[in-house]
């Protein structure tokens, strides 16, 4: 049992299955949905956050957290490395990454022939605003 996933699906002994297998060390990658960052590990080596600014990692009720922010700590804790990957990333984390906080590391390339998406910047500071949620450029 090397990989295991712990996601909603699971029933309560899947579940216990799951993390005794983590915190023994039988099994070497845990996958898991938020509230994977509780699951206790024998001998973590990295931590992944795959999508990063996915507003998912925030859990709302009963005990509030971000996942995210969790498996920062965690990793600091363990001073192990952690990876967040992200096509258009928190302001957080690009914040941290620009700083010199995170190592930034960039793709520069794509693994299939798309091209990149087009962006732009609009500056909405010098814009009149048109009802509740229309925009339109001074002079349009």
């Amino acid at each position: 049992m090397p990989v295991v996933a712990l996601h909603s699906g699971l029933t309560d002994p899947e579940r216990l299955d799951v993390w005794e297998a983590a915190a023994s060390g039988r099994a070497l990658i845990i996958i898991g949905t938020r509230s994977a960052i509780f699951t206790p590990l024998a001998n973590p080596g990295a931590i992944i956050v795959d999508e990063e600014h996915d507003g998912s990692y925030k859990q709302h009720d009963g005990l509030r957290y971000h996942a995210r922010d969790l498996a920062v700590a965690r990793a600091h804790y363990h001073k192990i490395p952690l990876l967040m990957g992200s096509a258009t990333p928190s302001l957080e984390s690009l914040h941290q990454a620009l700083s010199g906080a995170y190592r930034h590391l960039r793709l520069t390339q794509r693994p299939s022939q798309h091209p990149p998406a087009k962006l732009e910047l609009i500056d909405l500071r010098h814009q009149r605003r048109q009802g509740a949620a229309s925009w339109r450029h001074q002079g349009d």
